[in-house]
């Protein structure tokens, strides 16, 4: 798991703390993903929230085509594994995990800010944030 910085204003220092992975489940469904808006759809959603509660899975939110056939359901967890398992619990498809971190292209250095800037992945393996020549 990655270290987290946090700032407490109140009290001017800053706190670390232990990250959730971020991971995004990629989904097809054959006669499409419709969850109803209203309570019945409500009630499902919530129902899902509860069962992964009990593996320390949280969902945070799904972007679903327009044909409801394909969904990508952004996810903090401690495991794959506890995705997989919560997604059985719920008869949810899975077709692929893959772990990410967050992008911002708003607080990103560009590279004529800093050329020489290494982005960190996950695995401390530095991305350059200049554009490499083919």
């Amino acid at each position: 798991m990655g270290v987290a910085a946090y700032l407490r204003p109140e009290i001017g220092r800053i706190e670390r703390r232990l990250a959730t992975p971020r991971y995004v489940i990629e989904r097809t469904f054959p006669d499409r993903w419709a969850i109803p808006v209203g309570a019945e759809g409500s009630e499902r959603c919530l129902a899902i929230v509860e069962r992964n509660a009990d593996e320390g899975v949280t969902w945070l939110h799904s972007y679903v085509s327009d044909d409801g056939k394909k969904a990508f359901c952004v996810y903090d967890a401690p495991t794959p594994e506890a995705l997989r398992r919560t997604a059985a619990r719920s008869d949810l498809p899975v077709d692929r995990i893959t772990e990410v971190r967050v992008l911002d292209p708003y607080s990103y250095a560009s590279s004529e800010e800093a050329p020489n800037e290494k982005l960190r992945t996950r695995d401390q393996v530095p991305v350059s944030t200049t554009r490499e020549e083919t």
